[in-house]
C-alpha cells in the first residue's frame, strides 16, 4: 500500500498526506496512520525493477468496477444498512466460538509515530467489538474513546493470532473481519474523490479466488453506497507483479523488497 501510493506521488505530483480524510483498517490502519501524521511514503531502495508495458492494474479495477455497476441496480447504501444487524449477528456468534491468539499487538501501541498523534476529524479507524460483532469506527462522532495507537492496534488484531486488543475494559479486534475495505464509513460528498487500496481484491495471487472475488463484490457494493451520493471512488488491487510478490502469506516480512518494487512500479503506471 505504501510503495503504490509512493509511485502514484510521483507519477502525479499529488500528496497523499494531504487528503481530507483517511480510513485505516487492519494493515491500512497502519498506512492511514502514518499519512495522518505527515509521514513520507516509502519507497524502494534502487529504484524501479524493470518497466512494464501496460498498467495490469486496470484490468482489476475494470472488475471492480462491473460488480459496483451491478451493485448500483439496487439503494446499495439501504442494502448496507438493512443487513447491518445480521452481520452484527453473525459476526459475534463466529467471533466468541473462534479462539482468541496468545501473541499481543502491544508493539503496534508502541509506535513512536503514533505517540502524539490525535483523532482530530481527519482519521477513522475500523475495527471489531468481540463480545457484540459490531463494527466501531475509532475516530467518528460516538465512536469510543481510544487513542490513535490503541484503534491502530485493535484494527490490526487478527482473530486466531492475536490476542484481542482491550480498550477501557472491552475487547476488540480486526476490522478486515467485517470487510477488507469499510470504504462505505468514508466521510462522503459530492463529488468526493475516494481512493480504496485493496490489496486482497487482486485478480492474482496466493490467496484463494473465493476470497478475492469475497473482497472485490464486497468493496463494490461499499462503493455504490459511495457513488450513490455523488462521490467518485477508484479502486487499486494488486497486478500480476504486486501479487505475485506478496504471495499467499501477508503476514511474511522476507519479500518485502520486492513487493516495494513491484508496487512502486504499479504505482507509477496508474
Amino acid at each position: 500500500m505504501t510503495a503504490v501510493l509512493a509511485g502514484l506521488e510521483d507519477a502525479s505530483g499529488v500528496q497523499f498526506s494531504a487528503c481530507d480524510f483517511f480510513v485505516g483498517t487492519s494493515a491500512g490502519a497502519v498506512v492511514a496512520a502514518r499519512l495522518a501524521a505527515g509521514e513520507q511514503l516509502q519507497r524502494p531502495d534502487g529504484g524501479v525493477a524493470g518497466e512494464m508495458a501496460m498498467p495490469p492494474a486496470r484490468a482489476a479495477e475494470g472488475i471492480v468496477k462491473t460488480f459496483a455497476t451491478v451493485a448500483s441496480a439496487v439503494p446499495a447504501d439501504l442494502m448496507l444498512r438493512s443487513t447491518e444487524r445480521l452481520r452484527t449477528a453473525r459476526r459475534r456468534s463466529r467471533l466468541g466460538a473462534r479462539r482468541a491468539g496468545a501473541e499481543s499487538l502491544g508493539e503496534v501501541s508502541e509506535r513512536p509515530e503514533f505517540a502524539d498523534l490525535r483523532f482530530d476529524g481527519r482519521l477513522r479507524v475500523v475495527a471489531l467489538e468481540r463480545a457484540s460483532g459490531r463494527r466501531v469506527v475509532f475516530g467518528s462522532p460516538g465512536a469510543p474513546d481510544a487513542s490513535v495507537a490503541e484503534a491502530v492496534a485493535a484494527s490490526c488484531t487478527v482473530p486466531d493470532l492475536f490476542a484481542p486488543k482491550l480498550i477501557n475494559g472491552v475487547e476488540y479486534l480486526d476490522g478486515g473481519d467485517w470487510s477488507t475495505t469499510n470504504i462505505d464509513v468514508a466521510p462522503n460528498a459530492r463529488g468526493a474523490h475516494v481512493l480504496c487500496l485493496a490489496p486482497m481484491a487482486s485478480l492474482y495471487g496466493g490467496l484463494s479466488r473465493a476470497m478475492r472475488v469475497t473482497a472485490r463484490s464486497a468493496a463494490a457494493l461499499e462503493a455504490a453506497a459511495l457513488r450513490a451520493h455523488g462521490g467518485r471512488v477508484r479502486f487499486v488491487a494488486p497486478d500480476r507483479a504486486s501479487a505475485t510478490a506478496m504471495g499467499h502469506d501477508f503476514m511474511a516480512t522476507g519479500p518485502t523488497a520486492d513487493i516495494l518494487a513491484a508496487a512502486y512500479a504499479q504505482g507509477l503506471t496508474l
